[in-house]
């Protein structure tokens, strides 16, 4: 989906070894595993939630939800403000534990998981759905 490299099967753990990119470039990413842990999306570390459809997740097939905790860093995060309008901690959670049912129940077919620690994780499911849980690092 979004990390090189970077399908895995949920019985895997990985960490990425990050260098900063520019707008147009995104980082390169190294996948390094770890351990066999499975993985426990920790809400309070969660700053965005975007569902949409699949393809893009700038915003123009989906939405983007922010949680109220964290919408500072969202904002210098974007580069421009995050609005009152655009945060709603309940919808994060629904998304949130949307994604943890999928990383629970492992990948099966037509269902895609993408974990790139510590930035994000994503779900696309059967190319109609994307979940991506933004992660604060």
């Amino acid at each position: 989906m979004f990390c090189e490299n970077s399908k895995h099967r949920l019985n895997e753990r990985s960490d990425l070894v990050t260098r900063r990119g520019t707008r147009n470039q995104p980082p390169p990413r190294t996948r390094i595993m770890t351990t066999t842990t499975p993985v426990k999306i920790d809400i309070t570390q969660v700053y965005d939630a975007y569902s949409g459809r699949p393809g893009c997740a700038c915003g123009c097939r989906g939405k983007h939800t922010y949680a109220s905790q964290h919408q500072n860093y969202a904002s210098e995060n974007r580069g421009y403000e995050v609005t009152d309008e655009e945060v709603n901690d309940k919808t994060v959670k629904l998304l949130v534990d949307k994604v943890q049912a999928f990383l629970d129940a492992g990948e099966k077919p037509g269902i895609e998981i993408d974990i790139c620690e510590p930035n994000y994780i994503a779900v696309e499911i059967e190319d109609r759905r994307l979940y991506v849980i933004y992660l604060v690092h």
